[in-house]
């Protein structure tokens, strides 16, 4: 089999294939061969996103991104006078932002941010305004899970199909609870936690 023409031609390259060699078949050397080249390397699958939450004027509407690269966070994003309590989860690459407050009022609003063309869209609304509720993808479609709605704690469920564009109701929690964690484990969603006038603990 003829040798790689790169492997073959290069002195350069060469050397670094025997020193890859050398570090990877001679552990018990690896303290004596670092070098930049053998440091473990940060990720860089994926971004981190930071959206809204407590300031001091007790409502942010900024959303900020950190680079692993650089170490360094940078704002690349407004919230459209949403404050508080809202969903967020990703959908091909998408970031949702899903009821909440906008300090007054409860929302049934949506909007979409797309990272890569750095824009907002505005998405069709939820059958019910909800803020502290959870959010959670699981296999494709987005639930936003109970929450409260200006009146009362809900235990309604709703389900965001990306390839229709439109919400469904599906079954109720048996407890109705704001503030509630959502989580996918095996295939199933699990609501945990919250509070429904007083707090409560059991999984639904």
């Amino acid at each position: 089999m003829e040798a790689n023409p790169l492997l073959r031609d290069s002195v350069e390259c060469q050397r670094l294939v025997m020193e890859a060699m050398k570090y990877h078949l001679l552990p018990e050397r690896r303290p004596l061969l670092q070098s930049p080249r053998t440091r473990p390397r940060k990720a860089t699958v994926g971004v981190l996103f930071a959206v809204g939450g407590m300031d001091a004027t007790k409502g942010a509407t900024s959303m900020e991104q950190y680079c692993v690269r650089r170490d360094t966070w940078r704002q690349v994003g407004v919230l459209s006078g949403r404050r508080l309590q809202f969903g967020v989860a990703v959908i091909d690459q998408r970031l949702y932002v899903v009821g909440g407050r906008d300090g007054l009022k409860t929302l049934n609003t949506v909007e979409c941010y797309n990272p890569r063309s750095n824009t907002w869209s505005v998405m069709p609304p939820m059958a019910t305004h909800r803020h502290g509720l959870g959010v959670a993808v699981l296999e494709g479609p987005m639930y936003a899970v109970g929450g409260h709605d200006g009146w009362s704690y809900l235990s309604t469920v709703e389900r965001w199909d990306p390839q229709a564009r439109q919400w469904s109701f599906v079954a109720s929690m048996a407890t109705p609870r704001s503030t509630v964690g959502v989580a996918v484990l095996n295939s199933k969603l699990y609501a945990v936690g919250g509070k429904n006038g007083s707090f409560v603990s059991e999984v639904s």
